[in-house]
């Protein structure tokens, strides 16, 4: 935070507090501020999340903003990056059907968690879903008689976490591991783009 932000972000927050906010609106605003706090924590100890701490760390910098899920502190933007690195890390907040865009990290991973773990204490626990189907970008479409995701999504071998719970739920007998196909289509040709050798031999960026 630059000190000219300063007085913008004050007259925004003297905005907000004199002018008619309805109640709902506020409700829903202390809502989302928790549940990003939520799904940051959750993300925290991803390596994507880590690896941004790492450099902040080494970049150095007025240790004035906390990075949560740590006990570290780093200037403003180091910060605002490995928290919303952390936010993001877990890839629970494409859920915007409007923008198509990433807000929803705070609103998914910390309601579903939440859900999950009071059901598991034995407590009734509902989930609203605003789309006439479940799973988001996640979700998929029919095209031909196959299904297509919404948005790219893939999971690895190596992400023990999810496989754990997909186990735990008792889904894991559904798994199924397929291999990659995936192309690109320029100037009236497909390429294909799965490894690192189709990269290179993508001849429009001229690497080989």
């Amino acid at each position: 935070m630059t000190e000219t932000s300063i007085p913008a972000l004050t007259r925004f927050g003297e905005f907000v507090a004199t002018s008619v906010v309805p109640s709902a609106a506020r409700v829903a605003a202390r809502d989302a501020v928790l549940d990003t706090v939520g799904v940051t924590l959750a993300g925290s100890i991803e390596p994507a999340a880590r690896l941004v701490r790492d450099v902040a760390r080494a970049e150095g910098g007025a240790a004035r903003c906390a990075v949560l899920g740590t006990g570290e502190r780093t200037s403003a933007g180091w910060a605002a990056l490995a928290n919303g690195t952390a936010a993001h890390a877990l890839d629970f907040d494409d859920m915007c059907f409007v923008s198509m865009a990433h807000p929803s990290a705070p609103l998914v991973a910390a309601g579903l968690a939440a859900a999950y773990e009071l059901l598991k204490q034995g407590h009734e626990a509902a989930v609203y879903e605003t789309a006439p189907f479940v799973g988001g970008q996640a979700s998929t479409f029919d095209v031909g008689g196959a299904r297509l995701e919404r948005g790219y999504h893939h999971l690895f071998k190596s992400d023990t976490a999810i496989l754990d719970l997909i186990d735990e739920i008792g889904l894991g007998d559904r798994m199924r591991w397929i291999p990659s196909s995936v192309g690109t289509l320029y100037d009236g040709k497909i390429y294909n783009f799965v490894t690192p050798l189709d990269l290179l031999k993508f001849t429009p960026l001229g690497l080989l």
